[in-house]
């Protein structure tokens, strides 16, 4: 790969990086909203349905957001052959896994429309959701870092 080939790879994977973790809070700081609504006697009973509606399309934005971050960071690591691709790549597949298999249970009781303990699985999400927000930020910081040649070890001054 060309240096600006390799730069245009870099940029892209930090690009959707810096996309998914803004999803990533900004659906952290939803969940956290639908919790302070369950704790309320009178917005309790909207908050399964308003998360039934609003799931779908977080959803719907996140799995495309997520595989192009991980596609994108592997094709940078592969341009450039700098390991903080490949970290962010691992950030980001350990979210895909991470979803799919612990948080899986209660993904599917909220989704349900008849959910059997929709307090306690939305607050279990809320609580898984913290380690996700830590892994694609995480996965930003490195391709961040990868990005600024000033700060990159081996840089010239």
């Amino acid at each position: 790969f060309s240096q600006p080939q390799k730069m245009v790879w870099k940029t892209t994977a930090l690009l959707l990086n810096s996309a998914t973790a803004g999803a990533v809070l900004f659906a952290t700081g939803d969940v956290n909203a639908f919790v302070h609504l369950l704790e309320k006697p009178s917005t309790h009973d909207a908050v399964p349905a308003l998360v039934r509606e609003w799931w779908p399309k977080g959803a719907a934005l996140m799995t495309p957001l997520l595989a192009s971050s991980v596609a994108a960071n592997l094709l940078a690591y592969r341009a450039s052959h700098d390991t903080n691709f490949l970290i962010a790549f691992g950030c980001h597949a350990g979210v895909i896994v991470f979803t799919l298999s612990v948080m899986w249970d209660a993904i599917t009781d909220l989704r349900s429309d008849k959910p059997k303990n929709f307090d306690k699985s939305l607050r279990s999400f809320q609580w898984m959701s913290n380690f996700r927000t830590a892994a694609v930020l995480a996965a930003l910081g490195v391709t961040g870092f990868a990005v600024c040649p000033r700060y990159h070890p081996g840089a010239r001054p």
